[in-house]
């Protein structure tokens, strides 16, 4: 099994998903030569050129960058030209096209080769078109290859492999070929001939004869595409590609690649990625990191769940998992060196296992049905414990001395000569759920429980640890030391530091971490396995320095044990995943320090038309608007890309990190500014600062120069002409203000009068209004906080029923299900009555997920708010009957916990109400983004809400819905609509 190939495929944005030919520019990106079209993708977008870009055969195959900034392309009907921005440029031929179709091309000098359906042709450009100098009757061209800077070789169907110096050709080499048709020719960088043909591998030296002595047996199929980067060879044989390296002993495999279509095209790019056009599955990627994350094939497919290393040899593994158990002789990433010694069957969950401490032929396992041993190999045995003191599930296995430690659900045990001992915590009780425990150097055990907290024991006496950020009774899921004594633990959601003085030091808080089991790497930083990866933090830093989680899905990264994360020699990183055993080697990570590097892509100015002095636009101010996008071709793992940028002189700070790569700006003051950029990656951080654009926005021209002149035009207007006006009205008006002025004075006196009354009620006003708008601030940032604490106790709360009871209730079932089998043949009535619990125990586990769901799905945190949104969207559809027709817009997920709580709980309170009020048979659900806004639209086609249900004030559902959008600074709708049914609908802004 070998990793997982990235794909680019139509639903990336490629118009099809043919491609015949790729290549790459000066700016990184990559050009592909389809079935229907020119692609580009610069590693944020795919962008199609096809006949509405000037393309005249959009039947494309083979695309090449020539003289430094022009983009080739061989059509079904010829040959056509674009620059490095998709536009078409004009090609002028001084000869008729009656060639077919242009296959290939090619550039030795001044001179461009277009291998062709009717033979090879020789081109120049004189003037402004190209000439055709002379053409070489070959046949079908199928390949161009440089020998050196004046010669080609030529794969050809009328005349097989050519050599061709400009003026003539002749045949290449000694060896016939007639019999077997060469497919495909590369020149290595050591002078290597390499010939792909139907029988398979040929190696040549520079004047056509074989090479003595390099054994390419096994190399024998049809080989349709070769390209080589130093010494490692990529072949193409049909549907599956092969990377060889040379050895003193030949041609070895280094690794094979299945690919689920035939292979058109190899391009490997300047960090070492492997490029693949293939024939109908899009475009491949195969990652420079391959040989940073390794697969082991241990025999069997499954979930690894815990890794232990033998005691004999520092290279022998038990491996744990899902009904199986395996010891593995592995050395990371050496070819050939994996081999099984056993595989051993249990049909339950195996969680931990141990090497028994005085047989190390005996192995025992700590599974969901209780302990089991096995010796030498041999059928495994269900440990009888004489006192049936464990309970099963069990979850860890520890051996100290000679000593067998076992942590379950229900506490903790050490085993001595077969005879069990139940371990009690200072209070004479059971520790309940034993989720890990390790012992350091000094034999102290430190007992890591599901909600009774931290333990450590030392000499029989036991403490609770509740230390600084320790919490008494929270979730301890690893706990691991370093050579220092420090111990590093992961409690709920925090890792935490406990130093050797047993301080606890609060490293990071990370929700969701998900995170299962830690190890150090170094004495100063740590990998923890999560859901998402393994993070990798700085203790020292108390910051994340790294995710990894390379070419695997998101769901391919479950971590499920303390177990699970093995640090071997110092730099593999063993991962137990529940697709099963992967290595990270942490030295290839560490060695790759390649930033990405951002690019401009477009500038597109709106209701403006700006004038350019050197690299600054200058527009006026005005109603107009600005987009700038960008792009990165970091082609490592470039769907982790997140975006932000900051508009100096107008921005205070960075915009949030987005996957989106553009931004916008609108009708900006006076002023000068400076756009910057600036990309980052889960795996090496931010990249440099880009400067992508200046502009100067400023008044009109003529405000300058004009408006000065005006302002003076005007107050002498006023001074003197209109002077003689004004004085002649005034002296009109002057009698009737004399007479009003005594009408006022009589006014003036009541108004003293009631002036200081009317001043207090004011300023009691004043005080009554500033408290209920404190009163108000109070109370939504109270109703805030409460949601915020409801929705973390549903989570806590769904978590453990799920963990806890969930695994509980599965014990129970299979406990029941052994007594029911064992009762059958005695006992038929009690095994009746067994079958009949073990439908109890069914309906009660799915009502445990039913309650867990309904707490908090994990959907909406695992997979985000489409996905949650959907999942409700089906699961109220199957409970009603009522139709549900949901529409989801494209959605960037870039929202916060608050956001999509908020959307999703309201999305439950109206299918709620629907089901209670509406009486409907459709329900429609729109799901969308407008203007950086969230926007929930759920409509129905019932009778409609009331005025009255409308103001209800007793009416909560509706009063927490408009308070969770409140809260938010959204908007929120509910009316009926003017046939029949209401339709609620929210927006929230996300930016």
């Amino acid at each position: 099994m070998s990793l997982k190939i990235a794909s680019l495929n139509s639903n990336d944005g490629l118009p099809v998903e043919q491609i015949h030919n790729l290549d790459r520019d000066t700016k990184g990106r990559l050009w592909l030569a389809t079935s229907s079209g020119l692609a580009c993708y610069n590693g944020s977008e795919v962008k199609v050129y096809d006949s509405r870009n000037g393309i005249e055969c959009v039947g494309l195959r083979i695309v090449k960058v020539l003289f430094n900034s022009e983009v080739w392309i061989g059509t079904d009907q010829g040959i056509e030209v674009l620059d490095l921005n998709g536009n078409k440029k004009t090609l002028n031929l001084g000869f008729v096209w009656k060639y077919g179709i242009a296959e290939y091309l090619e550039v030795l000098k001044d001179h461009l080769y277009v291998g062709t359906s009717n033979g090879l042709l020789k081109l120049k450009l004189v003037g402004e078109s190209y000439q055709l100098i002379k053409t070489f009757d070959l046949g079908y061209v199928r390949q161009l290859e440089k020998l050196n800077d004046d010669q080609l070789l030529v794969v050809s169907g009328l005349k097989g492999l050519v050599h061709v110096d400009g003026e003539s050709y002749k045949p290449f080499g000694t060896v016939p070929f007639e019999d077997n048709p060469i497919l495909c020719v590369k020149k290595t960088i050591d002078n290597y001939i390499l010939l792909g043909t139907e029988r398979g591998l040929f190696v040549l030296d520079t004047i056509g004869n074989l090479v003595d002595g390099l054994k390419t047996n096994g190399f024998d199929s049809q080989l349709n595409k070769i390209n080589s980067n130093g010494a490692d060879w990529w072949m193409a044989f049909d549907k599956k590609l092969v990377h060889a390296v040379i050895t003193e002993n030949g041609l070895e495999t280094k690794a094979t690649y299945l690919i689920d279509s035939k292979v058109n095209d190899i391009l490997i790019d300047d960090i070492h990625n492997v490029w693949l056009a293939t024939n109908n599955s899009g475009l491949k990627k195969i990652t420079c990191l391959r040989d940073a994350l390794e697969y082991v094939d241990y025999g069997k497919e499954g979930s690894v769940y815990s890794i232990k290393r033998r005691n004999d040899d520092g290279y022998s593994f038990v491996l744990s998992g899902d009904g199986l158990a395996s010891q593995v002789s592995y050395k990371p990433f050496v070819s050939n060196e994996t081999t099984s010694d056993k595989i051993i069957e249990i049909p339950t969950i195996i969680w931990d296992s141990c090497i028994d401490p005085i047989d190390p032929n005996k192995v025992w396992f700590a599974t969901q049905d209780g302990l089991y041993f096995t010796q030498n190999g041999n059928k495994p045995i269900k440990f009888k414990d004489p006192k049936n003191l464990i309970s099963a599930p069990n979850r860890v296995l520890q051996v100290i001395d000679d000593e067998i430690w076992l942590g379950t659900i229900a506490g903790l045990f050490c085993i001595k000569d077969n005879i069990v001992k139940e371990v009690l915590n200072d209070k004479n009780q059971p520790f309940g759920y034993i989720y890990t425990f390790v012992f350091s150097e000094n034999n102290e055990l430190w007992i890591g429980t599901l909600g009774q907290g931290l333990w450590t024991m030392k000499d029989g006496e036991f403490l609770n640890h509740k230390e600084g950020p320790l919490q008494e009774l929270g979730n301890t899921y690893c706990i691991s030391f370093n050579s220092k004594g420090d111990a590093i633990l992961l409690q709920d959601e925090k890792l935490i530091l406990v130093d050797t003085s047993k301080n606890g030091h609060l490293i990071i808080k990370e929700y969701p971490m998900a995170g299962w089991s830690v190890t150090w790497l170094t004495d100063t930083t740590v990998g923890i396995g999560s859901n998402f990866g393994v993070i990798v933090v700085d203790v020292g830093l108390k910051e994340v320095i790294r995710r990894i989680n390379l070419y695997l899905d998101k769901t391919d990264w479950q971590f499920t044990c303390s177990r699970s994360i093995y640090l071997h020699e110092d730099r593999y990183l063993m991962c137990a995943l529940n697709t099963g055993l992967y290595v990270i080697n942490l030295e290839e990570i560490d060695a790759f320090t390649r930033l990405p590097e951002i690019s401009l892509d477009t500038v597109s100015w709106h209701n403006i038309d700006p004038t350019q002095k050197a690299n600054t636009y200058i527009v006026p101010t005005g109603k107009w608007s600005v987009n700038v996008s960008v792009y990165c071709p970091w082609f490592v793992d470039e769907n982790q890309l997140r975006f932000r940028f900051k508009l100096i002189g107008f921005d205070e700070e960075w915009s949030e990190l987005a996957d989106e790569n553009s931004t916008k700006y609108n009708s900006l003051p006076p002023g000068n500014y400076e756009l910057h950029a600036q990309v980052f990656t889960p795996l090496t951080g931010f990249s440099e600062i880009k400067t992508l654009m200046n502009f100067e926005v400023s008044s009109p021209w003529w405000f300058k120069g004009v408006g000065p002149v005006l302002d003076s035009g005007r107050t002498f207007y006023n001074k003197f002409f209109k002077s003689k006006i004004t004085n002649k009205n005034l002296l009109e008006r002057n009698l009737d203000l004399m007479a009003e002025i005594d009408n006022r004075k009589a006014i003036q006196l009541e108004l003293t009068d009631n002036q200081a009354q009317l001043e207090d009620v004011l300023e009691n006003y004043k005080h009554t209004e500033e408290a209920l708008q404190r009163s108000n601030t109070d109370l939504r940032q109270l109703s805030s906080r409460l949601q915020n604490l409801i929705e973390d106790e549903k989570k806590s709360i769904a978590r453990e029923v799920h963990d806890v009871l969930g695994q509980q209730l599965t014990s129970l079932k299979f406990d029941i299900s052994w007594l029911n089998t064992k009762l059958k043949e005695k006992e038929p009535e009690y095994a009746e009555k067994a079958g009949s619990m073990i439908g109890l125990v069914d309906n009660t586990i799915n009502t445990v997920r039913k309650i867990a769901s309904e707490l908090r799905p994990s959907v909406l945190d695992d997979l985000g708010l489409e996905a949650a949104i959907e999942w409700h969207a089906k699961a109220f559809e199957k409970l009603t009957d009522i139709k549900c027709d949901l529409q989801c817009g494209e959605l960037s997920e870039n929202y916060s916990d608050d956001i999509k709580t908020a959307v999703f709980r309201i999305f439950q309170e109206s299918t709620t109400n629907i089901i209670r009020h509406a009486k409907a048979s459709v329900v429609r659900v729109r799901l969308f983004e407008d203007n950086n806004e969230i926007v929930l639209e759920v409509e129905d086609n019932g009778v409609g809400i009331s005025d009255e249900r409308k103001k209800n004030v007793t009416s909560l559902g509706l009063l927490g819905m408009k308070e969770r959008v409140s809260i938010l600074d959204g908007n929120f709708l509910i009316r009926k609509l003017p046939t029949q049914g209401t339709i609620v609908k929210i927006g929230i802004p996300f930016k």
